[in-house]
């Protein structure tokens, strides 16, 4: 079965592939020929201006499912709070942090929201600073279920 009519028989469309019609085998998905007018797209493509893409549109955009994922489940927050970081890992943490006063919780008063994510910055501003009770600021501001049970 040639692959045109395979990809047929399951009902897929596909696009931007080349297909050559042969008079003796009807559709005949030539791959190489594809390849190249795919290669060619993307090239011609990459080098419109309209195209270009933005630098907000490269950076990819946090949310706070994602900066929980990355500084809590990712074991970042353990790190810093236990002293065991560096410089370079407490300065991450302390970037998402800066970037959570910005987003909006599913739900949950705007003050609330206002008051925990202030704790956070100011507590891994602490670490940054190398302040002696950063762990301890850590630890009361990143309390998952106080947030979670009022926000998410």
């Amino acid at each position: 079965m040639k692959w045109f009519s395979m990809v047929a028989a399951l009902g897929i469309f596909v696009t931007g592939l080349a297909c050559n019609l042969s008079s003796s085998n009807g559709w005949e998905l030539t791959l190489a020929h594809a390849i190249e007018r795919s290669s060619d797209r993307a090239h011609a493509d990459a080098s419109s201006p309209a195209a270009a893409p933005n630098a907000e549109d490269e950076e990819e955009k946090l949310t706070i499912k994602k900066i929980m994922k990355l500084a809590h489940k990712s074991g970042l927050l353990k790190k810093v709070a236990t002293g065991k970081a560096t410089d370079s890992e407490i300065a991450d943490l302390h970037e998402f942090y800066l970037e959570m006063p910005k987003l909006t919780p599913p739900k949950g008063e705007e003050e609330s929201w206002e008051k925990k994510t202030a704790a956070l910055t100011k507590a891994s501003k602490a670490a940054v600073d190398k302040d002696p009770n950063a762990s301890a600021l850590l630890k009361s501001a990143t309390d998952c279920a106080a947030c979670h049970k009022v926000h998410k």
